[in-house]
């Protein structure tokens, strides 16, 4: 009795896997096993993105900070254009995660 009641509260019962398309429970677990992996390599690809993001502006800074006029000309840094290069990044950075929630991120919310 505890085992159905737990299943239908989690929506695995056979009543629930038949009105939503799931015709068994190793079904929905796949799904969910391979929507699981497509979020998380999501997450690993957009970590690097950030990391690359934050190691470029930390060399830009030491730059910035360290070197004379004629380096940091040789270099093309300045203050306004690390700040742009900070717009730039971080507005390209949230278009990932934006496509990535309205091509992907429904079907996780929609389907699990």
């Amino acid at each position: 009795k505890e085992i159905r009641e737990l299943e239908a509260s989690m929506g695995i019962d056979k009543k629930s896997r038949e009105s939503g398309g799931q015709q068994t429970v190793a079904e929905y677990v796949a799904f969910a096993k391979r929507t699981a992996h497509e979020y998380g390599v999501h997450i690993s690809k957009r970590t690097l993105a950030y990391e690359k993001f934050c190691m470029e502006l930390r060399m830009k800074l030491r730059v910035l900070a360290n070197a004379d006029d004629e380096d940091k000309a040789y270099e093309g840094v300045s203050e306004s254009v690390i700040l742009e290069f900070c717009r730039d990044e971080l507005v390209r950075l949230e278009e990932v995660d934006k496509k990535f929630a309205a091509e992907r991120g429904k079907l996780f919310v929609g389907r699990l």
